[in-house]
């Protein structure tokens, strides 16, 4: 593995030589700008070359060493000491468990405003009820003092005999 490297730290050196060679032809910013992307090269190379030296090694594992992970890293102290949160899976599926948690604050929010709804309405319903058993015995009231013979005790109480009935039955004048 070594001897990649060196072989690739040679190529860029050559590069660095090419670079070097056409800077006759280039001017002075250019050169620089050139000189800055091969460095730039070179850098992201070298993350590369560590990158590709662990998957050289490592690439018949990967898939089986995922898996195990997850299944490994879930014991009942991970879950709660919150090491769990810093799986791959649950990293990446933050967003999801964010809108999950939205949802779950909106329906709760929901649930309760709907029984607020229902309280209100029900209450308002026992109210409408008292206030029509409430005029319906005002009515039946109102009916049974203006009868006829309710009146007319009331007037007798009252001693007023203008406004009583008379107990003689009517009969017919005859003109004489």
């Amino acid at each position: 593995m070594k001897l990649n490297m060196a072989k690739k730290d040679t190529n860029i050196d050559d590069e660095l030589m090419d670079v070097d060679v056409q800077d006759d032809e280039l001017t002075a910013e250019e050169q620089r700008l050139e000189k800055e992307r091969i460095r730039l090269q070179r850098r992201t190379s070298k993350k590369a070359k560590v990158y590709d030296d662990n998957d050289d090694a490592e690439d018949d594992n990967d898939e089986n060493d995922e898996e195990d992970d997850e299944f490994e890293k879930l014991t009942f102290r991970n879950v709660i000491g919150g090491d769990i949160l810093q799986s791959k899976f649950v990293m990446s599926k933050v967003m999801f468990i964010m809108f999950c948690a939205l949802l779950m604050v909106l329906y709760t929010g929901n649930r309760y405003g709907s029984l607020q709804d229902i309280i209100t309405i029900d209450s308002l319903h026992r109210e409408l009820v008292k206030v029509h058993n409430k005029q319906v015995t005002q009515s039946s009231d109102l009916l049974n003092l203006s009868r006829q013979s309710n009146i007319e005790r009331k007037l007798e109480e009252m001693g007023d005999t203008v406004m009583l009935q008379n107990n003689t039955p009517p009969f017919a004048l005859t003109d004489e």
